[in-house]
């Protein structure tokens, strides 16, 4: 376990009594107690723990940054949590459709207490919150300007805990069901996104992840004739992902959040990575290793642009 160093609050009094955290072997977890948050005159009031989780637009930062450390709290540091749910309407620069997978948490997590919001209550209102609980890089995500005052959130490297990961497989046992009909090879496009990215004119904010369309093509052709099912996991159930990943006997795709459902697949599945950057750094491995062990192999693309070029490399692997 890592110790971190406690940023102290600014000159002004911040919005709670008093803070404290639990480590984690990523990033901690944070408690806040007395909280407020006034904008208005609508007051609400919630006694107890309340973990803060507003409504995701980033498959992966939401289930790794909201969902696992809300279980995890829940299942290991006090059963009584409940859940302070944010409804935001957010753009996803990376073009995530996350409506269903939220409409689908906001359901399964409905039975262990909740209380929903929007942000229109939050700069309207009077909110009071006994001790409100968050994970590190959680209130990043909600579009509320200063909503937990003169605090700064130290954070590792690596967000995503393991112990998080292994709540989340425990959760979702019940949905891996062996189903005959889904592929055994499934291939995992990031076609929908760079196509967002270029539409939101992003490309240099994501310059470790962008890649051409005769690129993206090219993977899909290639790995399509080897025998795969092509997938785009945008707008797809939460249930959808899991069973496919779950059902597959081998899965491929770029490192990043589309392959981060990897976690629901089988112990030894097969990984083939396609390496297409080297300034893009992210312990996947180490996601994956916390609760499977996958066999990984990787196909290295750096360098190819275009569809001819791309093709030829990944025939040149013998990777299929």
């Amino acid at each position: 376990m890592t110790n971190y160093p406690l940023v102290r609050p600014g000159e002004e009094y911040p919005n709670y009594s008093s803070m404290s955290y639990i480590t984690t072997s990523g990033s901690p977890i944070y408690s806040f107690k007395d909280f407020y948050f006034i904008n208005g005159d609508k007051e609400t009031h919630l006694e107890g723990k309340w973990f803060l989780m507003p409504n995701g637009y980033h498959y992966h930062h939401f289930i790794k940054e909201m969902l696992a450390p809300f279980l995890y709290y829940k299942n290991n540091i006090d059963d009584s949590i409940k859940i302070l749910w944010i409804e935001q309407h957010t753009k996803s620069p990376t073009g995530q459709n996350m409506d269903l997978v939220n409409s689908e948490i906001k359901d399964l997590l409905s039975s262990f207490g909740m209380h929903v919001m929007t942000i229109e209550d939050l700069n309207n209102g009077r909110l009071f919150v006994d001790e409100l609980i968050t994970f590190a890089v959680g209130p990043r995500f909600l579009y509320v300007a200063d909503f937990i005052k003169h605090y700064t959130f130290g954070n590792t490297g690596y967000y995503h805990f393991p112990e998080g990961n292994k709540e989340l497989r425990k959760f979702f046992t019940k949905y891996m069901i062996k189903d005959q009909s889904k592929p055994k090879k499934i291939f995992i496009t990031r076609k929908d996104a760079n196509s967002a990215i270029e539409q939101n004119k992003r490309q240099e904010d994501f310059n470790d992840r962008y890649e051409s369309n005769e690129f993206l093509t090219a993977l899909e052709d290639y790995f399509s004739e080897e025998g795969y099912t092509i997938l785009s996991l945008s707008g797809m159930s939460l249930f959808e992902q899991i069973s496919y990943f779950y059902n597959a006997e081998v899965v491929a795709g770029s490192p990043g959040s589309n392959i981060c459902n990897l976690i629901y697949s089988k112990p030894d599945v097969p990984l083939i990575q396609i390496i297409h950057f080297t300034n893009y750094s992210y312990p996947w491995e180490q996601e994956f290793e916390s609760v499977i062990s996958p066999q990984y192999k990787y196909i290295n693309v750096v360098g190819c642009i275009g569809y001819t070029d791309t093709m030829q490399k990944l025939r040149e692997s013998g990777i299929k």
